[in-house]
């Protein structure tokens, strides 16, 4: 994943707000389900990331 800073954009003088980023991921990136516990920490990961990406 690459961070990366976005320009200042403005429509007629007004400093528009940043955009956002859509995450695809599943439902077991928040719960579990038995037997299939390397897929749900790949979600979660994805969502962990994107949570944090934000924070930056």
């Amino acid at each position: 994943m690459v961070g990366q800073e976005p320009m200042q954009s403005t429509i007629d003088g007004r400093l528009l707000q940043r955009g956002s980023t859509v995450n695809f991921g599943s439902i077991q990136g928040v719960v579990g389900i038995t037997l299939s516990t390397a897929y749900t920490a790949t979600k979660h990961a994805v969502t962990g990331l994107t949570r944090m990406a934000s924070e930056d």
